[in-house]
């Protein structure tokens, strides 16, 4: 008894060609779903995953085997996708993706639709970001020997904020200096940033506003 296929090589969903002949045979079976067959044949399989094929054939001078291997190759899949990150300007940003699938798997980020020269691992690192940086969108294709690339979704949005500027309140009336219990005006000016006002630099006074934006 013996397979006349030799091991084969496949895509997952196409199909491999078992032949097998035995002489000599009364009883003979095929593992893995195909069951009893004749003594020559073929059978079309279609295996998910890399699966070998056993035949196994009995007769009066006792037992003869025989099997084949079919590897299945498996297109990439992504099981966790890149991330949005928020940063300061001046500041990296780390995006990463995990994928299954036949190995080597390669990897390609892109930025904003356009390719990023170098970066192919399954985690890439921004140089220090500016503001034209945000809002950038970041995604990445996998692909292996398949072919058949998968891209992640929904892309990746990068966040950069901006360092708040130091800023110099003003204060009126008579530019800080004043008697008794009079109303007293702070004013100050920035941009992305929470502005508090205190008495000591320590802690916000019990006037009113204590913050402001």
């Amino acid at each position: 008894a013996y397979f006349t296929a030799s091991p084969q090589t496949i895509m997952a969903g196409q199909t491999a060609t078992l032949s097998w002949s035995v002489t000599g045979a009364n009883s003979i079976v095929i593992d893995n779903g195909i069951g009893s067959v004749n003594a020559t044949g073929t059978a079309l399989v279609s295996p998910s995953v890399t699966t070998t094929y056993s035949l196994v054939a009995t007769g009066a001078g006792g037992v003869a085997s025989g099997q084949v291997t079919i590897t299945v190759n498996q297109p990439p899949t992504i099981t966790v996708q890149p991330a949005a990150q928020i940063v300061t300007v001046g500041q990296t940003a780390s995006f990463s993706v995990t994928a299954t699938g036949t190995q080597p798997l390669s990897y390609q980020w892109f930025k904003n639709g356009s390719p990023i020269s170098g970066a192919t691992p399954a985690l890439y690192t921004t140089p220090a970001t500016v503001l034209a940086d945000n809002g950038a969108q970041f995604t990445v294709v996998v692909n292996n020997i398949t072919n058949q690339p998968v891209t992640s979704n929904p892309p990746a949005v990068l966040t950069v904020n901006l360092l708040p500027a130091v800023a110099t309140p003003t204060i009126s009336p008579n530019g800080g200096t004043f008697t008794g219990s009079v109303p007293v005006t702070l004013a100050c000016t920035t941009v992305g940033a929470i502005i508090r006002y205190t008495t000591d630099g320590t802690a916000p006074p019990s006037a009113s506003p204590a913050y402001a934006t």
